[in-house]
């Protein structure tokens, strides 16, 4: 293959040649694009006896099905010893500012744990796996994730064949692996959901950063044998960097408790889970998302706390929250918060301050029914405002609130 040449290829039909190839070791690889600008990615192994060694996992690979992996596949348009895939789309890392808002984080993770629950429950098996292999785009939260040389078919899979990457246990720790492939999956999950939520590798913090130069020796013991979690409750020699870390540690305070304790069973002790069990994780932090007041983007609340944006830093105070009497959804009452319909479309109250207090306005098309702690019902019509007072039911449209403190 060179470049230039024209060739029939797959589903793609004809395509051209664009680069000549770049070796590296035994893999030549060569870029392709047909006339509608689809490209194609196409490696060459000059090695037989390389290329017999992945064949199999590049087969069954066919019984994935999963939109944010670019899955390799043998082209049938080619002799053997050839592999090909889609290019990766997207960039990572990504800095915290480039993301559209928080909802976005959670799509990307999201999508993450979806992936590797379906590379899970097919048997295979993550091994030298880096952020090189990671696109996301920060604005919509698609992720894809480029698995060309970085899996193995568990069936297949060999101990020794395991590179230590950045993401993958140290080989000391990966004893009875073919047991417990869980611990690999487990411990790279955890790092790239962490790195998407928080804007850093859980184990780049100032132990690392005295280091003027990180040898391979080093990098090995610090990211293996002897890395410390950047907030590990009962070792702070890998604390964040005081000045440059201050956003890290903003929103590791914001995260969910249930979030930081799965990290720290991560990072510290040593329990890994299973993506699905990171989904169910990942999904309830939901009802821990608003939107701020001041810079109207989706941060983290705590019910009952005040805590800062992790976009803007303005204190969002949720001591007060209407609460849902049907599905408990929760409401925190701050300065600025709107009331939705079911849908999140229509506006139907808004919470503001008169004389240093908060207040309720109703801003839909039809009186509500609002009830004091002792019973006592009144209405509140059209544009007009009640108290937040600990106690109060009200009725907004179909659904019944609370006010809780």
């Amino acid at each position: 293959m060179s470049g230039g040449k024209s060739i029939n290829f797959n589903k793609f039909g004809n395509v051209v040649i664009t680069t000549d190839g770049r070796g590296e070791g035994s893999v030549i690889t060569y870029m392709l694009k047909n006339n509608r600008g689809d490209s194609i990615i196409v490696s060459e192994y000059t090695n037989k006896e390389d290329y017999d060694a992945i064949r199999e996992t590049y087969y069954h690979l066919g019984n994935i099905l999963c939109d944010s992996l670019s899955v390799p596949y043998l082209p049938y348009a080619l002799a053997d010893q050839y592999v090909a895939r889609t290019p990766m789309s997207g960039k990572y890392p990504i800095l915290l500012e480039e993301w559209k808002d928080l909802s976005t984080q959670i799509v990307a993770c999201l999508q993450v744990c979806k992936a590797f629950k379906e590379l899970y429950s097919k048997s295979f098996f993550i091994k030298d796996f880096d952020r090189s292999n990671v696109g996301i785009n920060p604005q919509s939260g698609k992720v894809n994730i480029d698995i060309f040389g970085c899996i193995e078919y568990l069936n297949k899979f060999k101990l020794e064949q395991i590179i230590p990457g950045r993401y993958v246990l140290p080989l000391d720790e990966m004893q009875n692996m073919m047991e417990e492939p869980e611990k690999c999956i487990g411990f790279t999950l955890a790092v790239l959901l962490f790195e998407i939520l928080l804007g850093c590798h859980p184990f780049e913090g100032r132990k690392l950063a005295t280091m003027a130069f990180i040898k391979e020796g080093d990098r090995i013991v610090n990211y293996g044998e002897k890395r410390v979690f950047i907030f590990d409750p009962q070792n702070n020699e890998n604390a964040p960097i005081p000045g440059e870390q201050t956003k890290v540690t903003t929103r590791w305070v914001s995260l969910p408790e249930e979030i930081r304790d799965a990290f720290i069973k991560v990072f510290v002790e040593k329990h890994y889970f299973l993506p699905q069990e990171w989904s169910g994780l990942i999904e309830g932090m939901k009802k821990n998302i608003y939107t701020c007041p001041c810079c109207k983007k989706i941060t983290f609340i705590k019910i009952h706390e005040s805590i800062p944006c992790i976009w803007c830093g303005n204190s969002i105070d949720a001591t007060f929250v209407l609460k849902n009497q049907f599905n408990e959804k929760i409401i925190p009452l701050v300065e600025g918060s709107e009331i939705k319909d079911d849908l999140g479309r229509e506006i139907l109250g808004k919470v503001l301050r008169a004389n240093g207090r908060l207040i309720i306005k109703n801003v839909s098309n039809q009186p509500w029914d609002a009830f004091t702690p002792s019973g006592i019902q009144k209405q509140l019509p059209i544009n007009g405002t009640m108290p937040v007072n600990v106690g109060i039911k009200v009725k907004i449209g179909v659904n019944t609130y609370k006010i809780e403190q």
